[in-house]
């Protein structure tokens, strides 16, 4: 295979964008002619934000509405503020977007607060770009102890905390024994926020086998090399431990978490078995579960207009259009949970499927899916 020292293609562009903000070369380009249409667009992530600067350019009345109180979805109150500056990075590409004609609505819940009839009666085109909201639990006994949350729910504090938002109940890890049940991106964010915080110690647990550190006959060359790599923030001291299963929450007379009742496994094939005799506690007062999602919310959109899922309860569409007209959806509520790149494509994709649509026309906006020769 190939050994050579990678491209920094990441660094590169990074420099590129930055510069062109430092130059002042980055500014509002006001779209030339308006048709007078206006779109919708529900959910403020990555995908959202995408499809609205590109309908914008097209000359639409973008609108796009958030839950939260600041605009950005996961890249917002997800991704920690020192992997991703919300100020400087985030808020700044929206403060453009804002000058070039595209509007925000934050605390606006669609779906819940807000019917989504009222967005349709308004706008001749609605996407519904809201992710992947519903995070996989661990329903084992004492589930209902304090102090076990969704990873989200301690993530979107300690980012919200960082822009000044205040919580009747915070989460805090400070001098806890902090325990994170997930080894993803998003698990490691939770550990690289508890160590801010100032945790007594951190652990995080994996139910799947710990990844070879080189490749293997299972991904020979070019295949992605599924091999481990510690990420910065487990690197800054957290203790990390694989094929654990978590049997039981335990918890004192007050309710609170107080450890947990955990097992070795081995794995044969698909599944896996307990080995006899490893059985242990381990203990914590703050656990965080980072096992990924199950597809978006179920009870805001979805349940108003009885919309069409797939068998992993996502968004059925046919491309990007929904079964109800002038509907459509992108990103992780429609492919299911995925990268960010992957929602901006969705969000870039979907605009030209609705500029079409909206104009009768072929579109002028790129497309990453068919070559400039087709458009």
């Amino acid at each position: 295979g190939m050994n050579e020292t990678s491209v920094g293609i990441k660094n590169i562009e990074y420099e590129i964008i930055e510069k062109a903000y430092r130059k002042g070369w980055m500014k509002a380009q006001i779209p030339k002619r308006q048709t007078g249409k206006n779109v919708a667009i529900i959910g403020s992530g990555p995908a959202g934000l995408s499809a609205a600067n590109q309908l914008n350019k097209a000359g639409h009345n973008v609108t796009v509405y958030e839950k939260e109180k600041r605009i950005g979805g996961l890249v917002r109150y997800g991704i920690p503020n020192f992997k991703l500056d919300k100020k400087d990075v985030v808020q700044r590409r929206v403060d453009l977007m804002s000058q070039e004609g595209v509007k925000f609505i934050t605390d606006a819940n669609i779906g819940v607060d807000i019917e989504i009839a009222d967005l349709q009666e308004t706008n001749e085109a609605v996407i519904i770009t809201t992710g992947a909201g519903n995070p996989r639990d661990l329903p084992i006994a004492n589930r209902d102890a304090n102090n076990i949350h969704f990873a989200m729910e301690f993530l979107a504090q300690a980012n919200g905390r960082v822009e000044g938002e205040s919580f009747e109940t915070d989460i805090l890890a400070t001098r806890k024994d902090v325990v994170v049940i997930g080894g993803g991106d998003t698990g490691s964010d939770c550990v690289g926020n508890s160590i801010r915080q100032g945790a007594k110690s951190v652990t995080q647990i994996e139910l799947m086998p710990k990844a070879p550190l080189e490749r293997d006959a299972t991904m020979p060359w070019p295949t992605y090399p599924r091999v481990f790599k510690m990420s910065t923030s487990q690197a800054e001291g957290c203790t990390l431990d694989y094929n654990i299963l978590s049997k039981s929450f335990i918890k004192d007379e007050n309710n609170n978490v107080t450890g947990i009742n955990c097992v070795r496994i081995e794995w044969e094939g698909r599944g896996f078995n307990e080995i006899k005799g490893t059985e242990f506690v381990l203990k914590a007062d703050l656990i965080m579960l980072a096992m990924g999602f199950l597809g978006p919310l179920q009870d805001d959109v979805i349940k108003e207009l009885s919309l069409e899922t797939d068998e992993r309860s996502n968004i059925k569409t046919n491309n990007y259009s929904t079964a109800i007209k002038g509907l459509y959806s992108a990103g992780d509520c429609r492919r299911g949970q995925s990268l960010v790149v992957w929602a901006i494509h969705e969000g870039r994709e979907c605009a030209i499927e609705v500029d079409e649509y909206l104009t009768n026309s072929k579109t002028m906006l790129n497309s990453r899916d068919k070559s400039l020769c087709e458009l």
